[in-house]
């Protein structure tokens, strides 16, 4: 008996192998073809399922979005952060591939409530209807409140700031001329990359390790130049701080 189910139990193993064989040649094949026609290495799209019941509800379980899409939505929702979000789509979802256009709402292998389940829940829901709601004004009182603090607090450190906005304005400058530079290192590099395809052999080892060296040596200065940049400004922060705390422990008429 014992036999006979070992034996069994190989032809299962040896045909299951079989066929994963056969898919994996299939994947392999498909992935060939597709390299050939997209390189692309990262999901393009982005999925968010929905509650359990949402398929008994709506008959959908799940919706996928291009990121291309959420990033151009996120750039208009949150404006203080527009052009990274702008560069981040240019830069990896610049809509050169198809995954970059549409949505595809669906709903899968899905999980249906009976209509007990649903009568339950359709209770439940009800229920916590005024818990839900109270929730939600709660939560937007303390956003708009939470706005109204970083506003305040944008005031006041604009007007701290105001006795040494020459200082500011000088540390701000730093910062663009050293991301020029930035800019710059990167184009060096661009250049470098391409103009050795072009380099004879026989000097072509030579003339790479002087330009890394060269390039090197540009780096360092910018690293440098960024960390000096930077501890001014922590220095003018810190003086800013410690001119606003004596000011605080003047009396009123020795502000003015």
């Amino acid at each position: 008996m014992s036999e006979a189910i070992e034996d069994s139990s190989r032809e299962i193993d040896e045909e299951m192998n079989s066929l994963l064989e056969d898919l994996e040649k299939t994947a392999i094949d498909d992935g060939e073809d597709e390299a050939d026609e997209d390189e692309c290495k990262y999901a393009r799209q982005a999925v968010v399922h929905f509650p359990l019941e949402c398929p008994s509800l709506f008959g959908v379980s799940y919706i996928e979005v291009p990121i291309r899409q959420l990033l151009t939505w996120a750039a208009k929702e949150f404006g203080d952060q527009r052009e990274l979000l702008l560069n981040i789509r240019q830069e990896f979802y610049n809509g050169d591939h198809e995954e970059d256009y549409g949505y595809q709402l669906n709903s899968g292998m899905v999980y249906l409530l009976t209509r007990e389940e649903l009568a339950v829940r359709r209770l439940e829901k009800e229920r916590g209807r005024v818990a839900s709601d109270e929730r939600r004004m709660a939560l937007e009182r303390e956003m708009q409140l939470d706005d109204q603090r970083d506003e305040a607090e944008r005031r006041e450190r604009e007007e701290e700031m105001l006795p040494f906005r020459a200082e500011q304005d000088e540390i701000r400058q730093s910062f663009e001329t050293l991301a020029n530079q930035d800019e710059a290192l990167d184009a060096e590099w661009d250049r470098f990359v391409v103009e050795r395809e072009s380099w004879p052999p026989e000097i072509k080892a030579e003339k790479e390790q002087s330009e890394r060296s060269r390039l090197a040596f540009l780096e360092e200065q910018l690293r440098a130049g960024y960390q000096k940049a930077t501890d001014l400004d922590i220095a003018l922060i810190h003086k800013v701080k410690r001119h606003s705390d004596s000011r605080a422990v003047e009396p009123p008429e020795a502000r003015s």
